[in-house]
């Protein structure tokens, strides 16, 4: 019996220890500071024992010291700035202390989870420039080593803190959630200057990327009121950006904008996850994020996931992706990330739409294509028609025509947005031809649907007139374009459409 309890025990430690060592290999957040001794050019030959450092455009001799701890870290910075840390290097040391937080532990072991590494760590190099900046300047160091992340390497440069200022401890917070993300964003998204923001629009995957990144940010900072998301909703109420060319912005209100131009600025994408991660809890935030995440992943995909594992959250997470894409996302994409089945078609049939929208167009067209069926149907029937089929028709063609007067004046409302928009042929010459298209477009559907109405008015006027069969009117049943011109998708809400500032 004795031993029975022995080996009991035996197996309990065991499991205990096993457990432990899940967290104990997840790997760390270790911390470096290399210090910049001098700039070398691109010939010099280090000799054994140096280091080189490179940066954005220049190499240095360069010495690296691993701190184990901000205590250390304080040691060394005090020792080479005589004694005084500057409000830069306070910031720093707070910074590696953050590092050991219960928050960035928990990254780490995310991001076990997701690269499948067990005892990956990641290294953040904190580079000192302090013997060097009397000849470049703190903002060259603060651009020669700009806080990224690459593999398992965070570079962070205390010339960054000393210009810009803000928090370290949240800029560690998100380019650590870069290093554990499988995804990749696409080449040149972040256009000709290669920088990017909260409201700017990029693409779908390095929205992600970097609404990834940002959301994690709010979750560690919520702010002084719990909830610092609202300085994100502040800034994209005033508008996104879009630049023209290399460090030139132009800014647009969401009426101006696709609502997949929208889903693709990573302030947007930081939106929805806070708000999935605030309404659902972390871990099933975690959960879908494990189970979407790869080298291509978008928003949508991760949305996907998420209601497949969790069913019961499909109309909250529709609404946050219509209250967060300001309630212009297209049809067609909502049914493409949250699926087609009649759940999600009664929340479309039953959501606000803008007045004056591609989406709104679309769906006059559909409706009035109905009317057009019940109105063929009848007179396709032996002649002469009944009194019933007469007033059915008549009803039909006053719906009929109440439909395309909305359906003009919403045309009219799209074209004169489009037309105001700022820069419209500077930004892409596409702007304008697309114009000219959907003008094209619109333009053949209202004409062709009174020649329509006029062959009703024939119809009827004949039909009264003998009450006796008449020939077989042409109905032209093509005459309503509901379809995009080719090689653009269907309509979405907005102004324009999918591919009027380009991909």
């Amino acid at each position: 019996m004795k031993f029975g309890n022995h080996i009991f025990k035996l197996i309990f430690i065991f499991s205990y220890c096993l457990l432990c060592s899940q967290s104990l290999f997840a790997g760390e957040v270790k911390f470096e500071i290399v210090r910049l001794l001098k700039k070398v050019d691109s010939k010099y030959l280090k000799t054994p024992g140096e280091e080189i450092s490179q940066g954005r455009s220049e190499r240095y001799l360069s010495e690296t010291f691993q701190c184990s701890s901000k205590d250390e870290v304080e040691k060394l910075l005090k020792e080479w700035s005589g004694g005084e840390l500057d409000n830069a290097q306070k910031k720093i040391v707070e910074m590696v202390g953050y590092g050991k937080d219960k928050l960035t532990t928990d990254l780490m072991t995310l991001g076990k989870k997701n690269k499948g590494k067990d005892d990956r760590d990641i290294i953040v190099k904190i580079y000192d420039s302090s013997l060097v900046e009397n000849e470049l300047g703190k903002k060259f160091f603060m651009k020669e080593f700009w806080p990224s992340s690459s593999g398992d390497t965070i570079k962070f440069p205390i010339a960054y803190v000393s210009s810009v200022g803000g928090n370290p401890s949240k800029i560690l917070v998100h380019e650590l959630s870069h290093a554990i993300d499988n995804n990749r964003r696409e080449s040149g998204s972040y256009g000709p200057d290669g920088d990017h923001s909260p409201s700017e629009i990029t693409m779908p995957r390095s929205a992600f990327v970097e609404g990834w990144a940002e959301y994690n940010t709010l979750y560690a900072f919520p702010g002084k009121d719990g909830d610092a998301s609202k300085g994100f909703e502040t800034v994209l109420n005033a508008g996104v950006r879009i630049e023209s060319s290399k460090g030139k912005y132009d800014k647009y209100s969401a009426e101006k904008v696709t609502g997949e131009e929208i889903l693709s600025t990573e302030g947007v994408n930081a939106l929805i996850l806070h708000k999935i991660s605030a309404e659902f809890g972390r871990k099933k935030l975690e959960k879908a994020f494990l189970d979407s995440n790869s080298k291509k992943t978008t928003i949508g995909d991760f949305l996907s996931s998420f209601v497949k594992l969790y069913p019961d959250s499909l109309k909250k997470v529709f609404n946050i992706l219509n209250k967060e894409t300001f309630g212009i996302l297209s049809d067609s994409k909502i049914t493409e990330i949250l699926g087609d089945g009649k759940t999600v078609e009664t929340f479309l049939k039953n959501r606000k739409q803008p007045a004056f929208s591609r989406n709104a167009s679309e769906k006059i067209l559909v409706s009035i294509s109905e009317d057009r069926n019940t109105i063929k149907t009848i007179m396709e029937k032996p002649q002469p028609i009944s009194d019933s089929d007469k007033d059915t028709l008549q009803k039909a063609k006053e719906q009929l025509a109440k439909k395309m007067a909305d359906y003009e004046t919403c045309v009219s409302g799209i074209i004169e947005l489009m037309q105001n928009k700022e820069a419209l042929k500077e930004y892409s010459p596409s702007r304008d031809a697309e114009l000219r298209s959907y003008e094209v477009s619109a333009s053949g559907n209202i004409k062709k649907q009174k020649k329509f109405m006029d062959s009703v008015d024939n119809f009827l006027l004949e039909n009264e007139k003998n009450n006796l069969p008449i020939s077989k009117i042409d109905v032209d049943d093509s005459n309503i374009n509901t379809t995009q011109p080719e090689g653009q998708e269907q309509p979405v809400e907005g102004t324009s459409e999918k591919g009027l500032f380009g991909n």
